[in-house]
């Protein structure tokens, strides 16, 4: 099948991912203002952000045989718009348990954004592109971990924490605008691919290839071994203050240097027809990941250990490289 308008269907795709990490960076900025508003502590908002992930790692899977069955594209404009209305509850907040709701509906947005991105990608795409259209993925996702923070913490610091996600919230409505207007860009046109044999839905997430890759992004935060080392100078307290954003900048371009062989080992490892589920499954290991450090590191900062988070990520990314040394999917990539 001729493939026309890759540039197109890649920009949207990877500006959605980009609003997705946009997203789950933009409240914790605010913390030490919600702090004092509203009188919780660290380990409290940290478990906003807990909750956030648990509700995105329990729902990705879900999201993931949604998208197998009815494509990716609604339930894309569905996550958009979840992820603005929520944070838009979370801007209103005029107490604890109201953040709480904005940021677990949130969550529910946020799962539908690598099982709905990846099977558009995989469709659309032709196979000769994929390599650049999983890198500018990947890029997209981090230059929203990257913007949100200037954004966040310079607005609440300007105008207070309920205007920035208010102003957020505006910057969601104006994505699902963006998505609802190129609607027929992001068609999918084998979202009814027959379905694999000799499987059930489930026993598909549950072979080995499949397993491996969901702990590899439970565990992830050559590159991550270098990412690790970077990470243990700063946490021995080895790295002057002037030099830590150099130090963090090498760490998160190992890390991102392992992106687009990363997603292509899961499209190695997934069976025809399961795109969705498989990476549903898969990429709910980083909310997993990241579900379920929050709380310890609001817990560390409570007590005035902040060397700690840094020991617990060079640990974590030293163990992620075991997950992924004997992935069959990464044999198939390197041939």
């Amino acid at each position: 099948m001729k493939r026309t308008g890759d540039a197109a269907v890649i920009g949207l795709v990877a500006l959605a991912h980009g609003l997705s990490h946009f997203f789950q960076l933009i409240i914790a900025p605010l913390f030490p203002l919600i702090k004092e508003e509203l009188g919780v502590s660290y380990a409290a908002l940290g478990f906003v952000v807990a909750l956030f992930y648990t509700i995105s790692a329990l729902f990705q899977p879900v999201a993931g045989f949604v998208v197998d069955r009815f494509g990716g594209r609604a339930v894309l404009l569905g996550g958009v718009a979840c992820l603005a209305l929520g944070t838009l509850l979370a801007g209103s907040a005029p107490s604890y348990g109201v953040l709480v709701a904005g940021a677990a509906l949130a969550g529910l947005g946020n799962s539908v954004f690598h099982p709905a991105d990846f099977s558009i990608l995989n469709s659309r795409i032709g196979s000769e592109r994929l390599g650049y259209a999983y890198s500018a993925h990947g890029i997209a996702g981090s230059l929203g971990y990257a913007s949100a923070p200037v954004f966040s913490g310079s607005l609440g610091a300007l105008v207070g924490w309920h205007s920035a996600l208010y102003a957020a919230a505006g910057v969601g409505l104006c994505m699902f605008i963006l998505l609802l207007v190129n609607w027929r860009r992001l068609h999918m046109p084998d979202a009814h691919e027959k379905r694999p044999q000799g499987k059930t839905d489930f026993r598909i997430l549950f072979a080995a290839p499949v397993v491996m890759c969901f702990l590899y992004f439970a565990i992830y935060a050559g590159g991550l071994l270098l990412s690790a080392g970077w990470v243990s100078l700063i946490a021995l307290q080895l790295i002057p203050g002037s030099a830590l954003p150099v130090f963090l900048a090498l760490s998160g371009f190992c890390v991102g240097a392992t992106g687009p062989s990363r997603d292509m080992i899961v499209r190695a490892s997934t069976p025809p027809g399961a795109t969705g589920r498989v990476y549903g499954f898969v990429y709910s290991g980083l909310d997993v990941g990241s579900l379920s450090t929050p709380v310890f590191y609001g817990w560390l900062m409570d007590h005035s250990l902040p060397q700690g988070v840094f020991y617990t990520v060079a640990g974590l990314t030293l163990l992620a490289m075991l997950t992924v040394l004997q992935l069959p999917g990464r044999r198939k990539v390197l041939a």
